[in-house]
This record gives structure tokens, sequence and C-alpha cells, in this order.
């Protein structure tokens, strides 16, 4: 269109001629005859649209679908359907396509998809017959092969000769038609159904039209040999798929055990080594408080009267390992200024001990020292503790407070494990590291605040922890321990910074209420099953650092929809293993972070 030619449409525009809006909107869209103008190009294509303008409402689809500041999935997809509802095949085609079976502005919907391929086809859009060729001949849940054969053999007229679709006239002799039969039967016998559109209508490299002819649906006993290919076909597909249910089973089940083993194995190694302690402690020191407690032969156990208390002597430097452990009796003790140092064990297994006071003098707390005081409610930690050893207060299942020290630097594996009832606690600022299963099995545990100063988060930190919900990741961590939030059920909402390098395997497993996930720029790896069985996450958003999805990421995400890729990453995320040939490798979509 030259200029004067857009001039003249332009003076015609007053008259509200359908034809001319269009043409005008088109010039604009294009840059024929005028320079492109997008903002222009929409107002002409809405005013013709507005009229009826079947082809104006699918150029509006264009623009609307198109990566440009109007764009606008729903809007797409309405006057794409508009246009379609006013008989424009082309429009047909795409609200088949890009809309029903690809799910843009719409949910997913193959019979839809088919139903407008179908009236497009019926109207000898080519294109559309190809795809129902495709959707008939591959789409599992809607084969039909007598239907693929129909619209193949469609689209093959509208390439050929129009005397094409009889054989009859088409001057092939008898011969031919045996040899097509010939290779039918081979196709059968051979019992690849898909092979039969090959072997009807391949012959020295020219498609045919003789499958329209009842060279091979007009035998009843072909008939019956497809449909017992179909019949083993499915059966086959059906063991197939029972065999890998078996198999995944199989194998969860074999991971199951073998992680029980393991706990159970290492449980009886902590539990042989405790008592050899217990006894080396015993058999050396009779139950004293080592050095500085040694006044008295008598076990602590028997010095606890009828009311439960008891006092420590004051000039006692530290209370030695396992001195008071299992002691039943023991309900509150007075720890003096003098403590430095309280021992691995000191009070485990004390089931009835409900207060204890620390002053602030203590500076290491050993490993187990409180653990499995089991009516213990609460514990105030002074700032000149330096250390706490690993599970010191593990299976205190009153425990529903703790205040940690200011000075410390990591929190020990097993810190707070299996502590049910615990709601709240603080975590200094200053803390480096959370410790392996430190959290874990803290059942009434429903927000935790991550402090600048993490850097890790290691294994099983906060495993099963069913009451959390929100998780806010300052931009010091770097890594997130294998399981280290698995379980989390009521889990909802996840912030990300950027700083983070590595997520672990089976992290966020079973987080049965996330939604969605957006992953900084930074993240190199995702691990094994890290969303397996996150079984309300719709959207995830993943950023081009990533060079590792594990397999099975997105296992069992039965509701997941899209996840997103920065533009020109797509190709880049069909390499990695959780996404290559699965079937989130489909739910892919490029857009700008």
């Amino acid at each position: 269109m030259t200029t004067e030619e857009f001039n003249e449409l332009l003076a015609k525009a007053d008259t509200g001629d359908v034809e001319v809006q269009t043409s005008i909107g088109k010039a604009y869209l294009k840059g024929d005859g005028v320079e492109k103008n997008l903002p222009l190009a929409k107002d002409w294509l809405t005013k013709a649209a507005e009229q009826s303008g079947a082809e104006a409402m699918i150029l509006l689809a264009i623009i609307y679908s198109s990566n440009n500041e109007y764009t606008d999935y729903t809007k797409a997809f309405e006057w794409l359907k508009k246009s379609a509802e006013l008989g424009y095949v082309s429009a047909m085609r795409n609200l088949g396509v890009w809309g029903y079976l690809n799910g843009n502005g719409t949910e997913k919907n193959i019979p839809l998809a088919i139903e407008w391929l179908t009236k497009a086809a019926e109207h000898g859009d080519a294109a559309a017959m190809n795809i129902l060729v495709q959707i008939y001949s591959y789409v599992s849940e809607y084969k039909d092969y007598e239907k693929a054969i129909k619209w193949f053999h469609e689209l093959i007229k509208k390439d050929n000769d129009p005397q094409s679709g009889d054989y009859q006239n088409t001057g092939y002799d008898k011969a031919l038609c045996e040899k097509v039969i010939k290779a039918i039967d081979e196709a059968i016998s051979s019992q690849d159904v898909p092979d039969l559109l090959k072997a009807c209508y391949t012959q020295e490299g020219k498609i045919t039209s003789l499958f329209s002819k009842p060279l091979f649906f007009a035998s009843t006993q072909a008939k019956e040999r497809v449909e017992a290919i179909r019949a083993i076909e499915n059966e086959r597909k059906e063991q197939e798929r029972i065999e890998k249910e078996r198999l995944e089973k199989e194998r969860l089940e074999k991971e199951r055990v073998e992680h029980e083993r393991l706990e159970k194995e290492k449980q009886e190694r902590e539990r042989f080594e405790n008592e050899q302690r217990k006894r080396e402690i015993q058999e050396k020191e009779q139950h004293k408080i080592e050095t500085d407690y040694s006044r008295g032969g008598t076990p602590f156990g028997n010095q606890i009267g009828v009311s439960g208390h008891y006092i420590i002597q004051n000039g006692v430097k530290k209370i030695g390992d396992y001195v008071f452990s299992d002691c039943r009796k023991l309900t509150s003790i007075v720890i003096p200024d003098s403590v430095l140092e309280i021992g691995a064990g000191a009070f485990e297994g004390c089931d009835r001990l409900t207060i204890v006071t620390i002053p602030n003098t203590v500076e290491i707390i050993g490993k187990d020292a409180f653990a499995a005081c089991g009516l213990l409610t609460s514990i105030t930690i002074p700032d000149s503790v330096l250390e706490i050893g690993e599970r010191a207060f593990a299976n205190c299942q009153s425990l529903s407070s703790a205040s940690l020290p200011g000075n410390i630097r990591e929190l020990a594996d097993g810190l707070f494990g299996a502590c049910h009832r615990l709601s709240s606690i603080s975590i200094p600022n200053g803390v480096t590291k959370i410790g392996e299963r430190t959290f874990a099995r803290c059942y009434d545990l429903k927000s935790i605040s991550i402090p600048d100063s993490v850097i890790e988060i290691d294994d099983s930190a906060f495993y099963a922890d069913d009451h959390l919900t929100t998780i806010v990741f300052p931009k010091s961590v770097a890594k997130i321990g294998r399981e280290a939030f698995r379980g989390c059920k009521e889990l909802s909402s996840i912030s990300f910074c950027e700083g983070i390098v590595k997520i672990g395997d089976n992290a966020f497993m079973d987080c049965i209420h996330l939604t969605s996930v957006s992953l900084p720029q930074g993240v190199i790896e995702i691990g094994y099953a890290v969303f397996y069985g996150c079984s309300s996450l719709t959207s995830i958003s993943i950023p081009a650092s990533i060079n590792r999805i594990g397999d099975k990421a997105f296992g069992q995400c039965n509701k997941l929809r899209e996840i997103i890729v920065p533009v020109g990453s797509k190709n880049h995320f069909l390499q990695l293993e959780g996404i290559k040939g699965t079937q989130y490798a489909k739910l892919i979509i490029e857009k700008d972070h």
C-alpha cells in the first residue's frame, strides 16, 4: 500500500465502514503505507471489532497475545472466540490450538479444542486437518485412527488432483492396490498401528488416497485384527503403567526401610555410646560431679528427698557428665553462680524436672544435658553461654518456649528435636548455621525468624514441623540441606532472597499447602524430589542461573500449571534432568522476571 492509498483510506474513516477501519488498523500494525503505530492499530481495530468485524477481532487477539505493553491473554482469548463464533476460519483454528489446546487465556480443554478444530477443518482449513490427524493419532486419551485417517484423506485431497479421492480414476492398476493391501497386512502383523497410516498413504515416496476406499476397513476380518491390536496395545500400556507404579512403590519402600534401618542403627549406636559413657563415669566417679563436686560417695539420686528439690553446693565449677541422669525424683534444681560448665547428659531423662535456672556464669552446656526432661516447659539460656552441645534439649516434649544466648554461633544438631510443644523461639543474630534436625518434629512451631547471619540450614532442620506456615530466607542463606522442610504440611509461603545457591534433595517434599514458589537469581542447583508431593503447587518461577534440576523435582505436583523461565532460556531448561522428557516440559513458559 502506498502512502496515497493509505491517506485515501483514512479519509473514508468517518463513514464507520468496518472494512475501512480494519484496513487502517492493519496498516498501522504492519507499517504498510504508514509508520508502524501499535496504539493506533489497536484503537482502529477495536472500533472495527466492536462493529462485529471478525478479521479485526483476530488481529486484536494477535496484539493482546504478543509480547508488548498490551499483552493480555484473557482479552486475546475473548476476541479470538468472538471472531470464531462469527465464522472466521483461521480464528476457529487458533481458538482450538492457542486457546483450548495450549491453555492460553483459559483452562486447557482438549474436547473444546477438537470441536473448534473440526469446525475449521469442515470449512476446508488444511492446518486444522493436520492438527486433528496428530491428536487422533498420538494423544493417548483421544486416539481414534479412523478419524485420523478421515482427516488425513481430506488433507491429501486438498493437495492432489481433483480426482485423487477415487482410486478407480487415478489410473493405478490392480497390482498397485494389492501392493498397498500387502503393506497394510504387514503393518497389522507387526502390531504397529501408527505404521498403518504410512503403509496406506506412502507409496513410492508419494502420498496416495487409496485408503479412502474400502481396501482395509471394509474387511471385517481386518477390522477385528485392528481392534485386537488396539486391545493388545492398551493392555500392554496398562501393564507398563502398573509395573512402573509397582517399581516406584518398591523403590520408595526400600528407601523408607533403609532410612529406618540407618536411623535405628544411629540411635542404637548413640544409646550404646551413652551407656558406655555412663558406665565409665559410674565406675570412675560413682555419681560424683567430676573433680569440683566430689564430696560424698552416695549417688545423687539417693540424696534427693521427697520434695524433689536439690541444691548444688556453691563453689562447684562443673556439673559432670550424666551425674543426675535418670534421677526420676528430681523436680527442681538450684545451680550456683560458680558453675561454668554443665556436662553431657547431666540431667538427661529427669522426666519430672520442671524448674531449672541456669546462672549467667555458665559457658558450656554439653550434649544431651537436658534431653528427655519431659515436664520441662520453658528454659532461659543466659548470654554467658558460648557453646551448646547436640540434642541438649531434645525430646523435652512439654517445652513450649526457649531463649537462646546472643553469643552462640551454631545451633547444634538435634538441639530442640522432637520438642513437640515448642511454639516460639528467637534465633539470635550472629548464628551462622542451623544444624541437622535442630527443630525437627517441633509440631507446634508456627513461625521462625531466620536472622541475616545464617549461611546454612542443615539437613532435616525443620523436618515435619506440621504447623509452620511461613518462611522468609534472608539473603545470607546460601544452602538449604536435604529434607530441611520436608513434611511441613501447613507451609504456604516461602520468600527467598538473592544469595541462595543450593537447595538440597527433598528440601520441601510433601509441603502440601505450598501454592507458588519464586526462586531468585543466583540459585545453581535444586536437588532430587525437592518439591515432590507439593500437591497444591500451581506455579514456580526459575532463574536462568540454575544448571541442575534433580530427578522428580516436581513429582506428584498434580496442580502445577506453569514453570516460568526467563525469555530465551526455555531450551536450556528442556535439557535438565528434572524436566527433560517429562510432562513438565510442556509447562515451561518464557517470561521476563
